[in-house]
């Protein structure tokens, strides 16, 4: 028997998956240990959309779940939202924290099962997530890490499934283009903690940070790539994703010099070499050539022309249909350089855009 008709009832006018239906308990019943799994969800101020993230981790009806959210004291109906829940959830609590970095480690720092993951509080689960995740560790004991596909969705935005196909790309590039998108990557939980805690002081790639750490030790040996879609995505205005694009590229930028640094030091510390690099060092055999070449093709450009930062975060909100950040950055891309053509036809198009 599922947990459909014991949680509270979906919203008005809320139907479909995870509103009123469920995946079935019954299919579970094939296999008698199933591993631990441990879901932490930081939250601040999601009302609109939290209440879609925690039935879709409920409605696995998974039998050996451990779930966790970890809110920043929302002064919107978050808290009221999640109390609905507190029967089936393992441990919640909201009081003040610096970000979502020490959300997630207050969450980590509790969970006691066999595979861990966080879900953002804006992001929802496919029906089987759950139990295609499980199954890949069951079939796969040396597994550390399962990643599977996300489907990235929003209002008026083309849904995309990621991440493409990287079996073909050298591990010089798959550092430096790592298309796995978190909420779709679970960990054994014993290789998660010996890379834990997060970086507090990473406010929008603290999972970059984590992967790049983790292959810099590991390589892609123990990694299965599920060919499912796991998660949903959420792109919307308010979503860190969009709004703080800039400070996105500015972190990305910060742990991939320090990765070049470990890479081209070897053994060797790259904050060693400048203290204001991250601590990453590199354990895993790497092509100093190739891994130079990988970083030079993205970011020789953001690096040498001052607009090119800008100009990326407006193609960015193009790409969603945020055409007023579209604007506001392709000028800023103009201000930064007003002789390179592309930054005023981004411009120019997002004001047509804009006041169509």
């Amino acid at each position: 028997m599922g947990l459909l008709s014991e949680l509270p009832p979906p919203p008005p006018g809320r139907s479909g998956w995870p509103w009123d239906s469920e995946f079935p308990a019954e299919g579970y019943e094939n296999t008698e240990a199933w591993p631990k799994l441990s879901i932490v969800t930081p939250t601040f101020n999601q009302a609109d959309y939290i209440e879609e993230t925690i039935r879709s981790i409920l409605l696995q009806n998974y039998p050996n779940l451990e779930y966790i959210i970890i809110d920043g004291k929302s002064t919107d109906e978050t808290p009221e939202i999640i109390k609905k829940y507190d029967r089936w959830i393992t441990f919640w609590i909201s009081e003040k924290d610096s970000g979502q970095s020490e959300a997630i480690n207050k969450g980590m720092d509790r969970v006691t099962g066999d595979v861990v993951n966080w879900i953002n509080s804006d992001d929802y689960l496919e029906p089987n997530a759950l139990f295609n995740i499980a199954r890949a560790f069951q079939e796969q004991p040396e597994v550390h890490m399962a990643a599977s596909k996300s489907r990235k969705f929003g209002e008026g935005i083309e849904d995309q499934i990621v991440p493409r196909d990287q079996s073909h790309v050298s591990d010089e590039d798959f550092l430096f283009n790592f298309w796995y998108m978190q909420p779709s990557c679970f960990w054994k939980t014993s290789v998660f903690k010996s890379l834990f805690p997060l970086n507090e002081e990473l406010h929008y790639c603290m999972d970059t940070d984590l992967f790049v750490r983790y292959f810099l030790t590991h390589g892609r040996d123990h990694l299965s790539s599920i060919d499912h879609v796991t998660v949903n995505f959420r792109m919307h205005e308010s979503g860190k994703s969009i709004s703080s694009q800039l400070g996105f590229n500015e972190e990305r930028l910060k742990i991939d010099q320090s990765l070049l640094a470990a890479g081209l030091r070897g053994k060797k510390s790259s904050s060693d070499q400048n203290p204001e690099l991250l601590d990453y060092t590199c354990s895993v055999e790497l092509d100093a050539q190739g891994l130079q070449q990988s970083f030079d093709k993205k970011w020789s450009e953001w690096q040498s022309d001052p607009s090119k930062k800008y100009l990326t975060v407006a193609e960015y909100a193009g790409w969603y249909h945020q055409y007023s950040q579209m604007r506001h950055y392709s000028w800023q891309a103009i201000l930064a350089n007003p002789l390179k053509p592309i930054n005023w036809r981004y411009f120019i198009r997002a004001v047509r855009k804009s006041f169509s």
